[in-house]
């Protein structure tokens, strides 16, 4: 307590020597250096392609595809689809009362070899929830389903029931005009994609 009186009372004196007033003092701390902006690179998400198997992200003719039952997870079929070929002279040949494609049309034959890995028997054209249905789009987006002809192939509807392991080869013709490019579109158990070069 005496120290804190006696310190005042010292105050007070230096105070009245100096004169009347006591000077304001401002302390002032120096400016710190500016902290360097490093501006953050935005990190972009990263780049998800189309879904393989899409029409943007076909697969490679030739390839075994495998599709999968979506509720247990066990394969359903193994399928292959060949490269499409013209077939319009075969088909001209093999029936004289074929009609010929329109005018400026020409008939393709997609070749394609199943394999059913399922437990009970199907029937792949007639099978509401596992059959196989083919058929062409074109660059330009149409669709150009199954044309009904006598050919030298067997056809999806020439295939009896299949057993687990049970294999066939089909083909599917389609119509469409001549130079025309596009995917095979394969629908199977009830999941589509598209088979062809992009």
């Amino acid at each position: 307590m005496r120290k804190t009186i006696a310190t005042a009372a010292a105050l007070a004196l230096l105070i009245t020597l100096a004169g009347c007033s006591v000077p304001k003092v401002e302390v002032t701390q120096p400016d710190a250096e500016p902290q360097s902006q490093v501006e953050e690179t935005p990190v972009a998400p990263p780049a998800v392609g189309p879904e393989e198997g899409s029409r943007e992200a076909p697969l490679p003719y030739g390839q075994e595809i495998t599709v999968y039952d979506e509720a247990t997870n066990n394969p359903l079929w193994l399928i292959t689809v060949g490269q499409p070929t013209d077939a319009t002279e075969a088909i001209a040949q093999t029936n004289q009362f074929n009609e010929p494609p329109a005018a400026g049309n020409t008939y393709l034959s997609i070749p394609v070899h199943i394999v059913w890995q399922g437990t009970e028997p199907v029937q792949p054209w007639a099978d509401f929830q596992n059959g196989i249905d083919v058929n062409y789009v074109d660059a330009g987006g149409v669709t150009h389903e199954e044309e009904f002809v006598v050919q030298p192939w067997p056809s999806l509807m020439d295939i009896a029931d299949l057993y687990q392991g049970g294999a066939a080869d089909f083909a599917t013709v389609v119509q469409v005009p001549a130079g025309t490019t596009g995917l095979v579109r394969i629908s199977a158990s009830n999941l589509d994609f598209f088979v062809g070069t992009k």
